[in-house]
């Protein structure tokens, strides 16, 4: 979360879920939390599973064309 490679709302997710997991609410409605929580952490899961878009070759590609070419 420090490092901001997670989308906000899933940081917000967790929160809530913790404070719904503190406010005791009666009967069923305690699940409420653990599905929040769940939620959250299938969201990071599918982040980690999808990674993040590779910016190498453009940037290789860009590094390349600004070195001055040897006859």
């Amino acid at each position: 979360m420090k490092a901001r490679t997670l989308p906000w709302w899933i940081g917000v997710e967790l929160i809530v879920s913790c404070i719904l997991g503190a406010l005791g609410l009666p009967g069923a409605w305690f699940l409420v939390s653990d599905g929040v929580f769940f939620a959250a952490l299938f969201a990071v899961g599918v982040f980690a599973v999808r990674g993040r878009p590779d910016r190498t070759p453009a940037t290789v590609q860009s590094r390349i064309s600004t070195y001055p070419s040897v006859p």
